[in-house]
């Protein structure tokens, strides 16, 4: 039984072809750029690894990518002087607040979705819990 062994070149190849079509285009720009993976003269290494887009193609796929982080927005906050755990996945303006149970609310966008949760005393309400 042969195994096909890639040489470095073509392994680097793959591996940058799998970072381009699973990065925004401006990622992966800056990450060949950071490690100077482009040997050579980096325009012509761009106009090869974009030669199908043009910049308002480029400019949907960096946009939906945005859109796309800033939905799944996340951010825990944990305050051990008090023992508050308060958690966001939302940039939406809070409009209301609920408490649901002692030491436990509900924060509600203008569209009535739930945005956030705190808790009071969240290391004896949550079993596990690491601060």
């Amino acid at each position: 039984m042969k195994i096909k062994v890639p040489n470095d070149q073509q392994m680097l190849q793959e591996v940058l072809m799998i970072l381009m079509n699973h990065l925004e285009p401006t990622k992966f720009l800056r990450f060949v750029a950071a490690y100077n993976l482009g040997k050579g003269n980096y325009l012509e290494f761009k106009d090869k690894q974009f030669e199908n887009e043009t910049v308002a193609s480029l400019s949907q796929k960096i946009d939906a990518e945005q859109n796309l982080e800033s939905n799944n927005y996340t951010n825990a906050q944990y305050n051990a002087d008090i023992d508050e755990l308060k958690i966001r996945w939302s940039h939406a303006e809070i409009k209301e607040s609920d408490s649901v149970s002692p030491g436990v609310t509900l924060d509600y966008d203008t569209e009535g979705n739930v945005i956030g949760i705190e808790i009071l005393n969240a290391s004896q309400k949550i079993k596990n819990f690491n601060r």
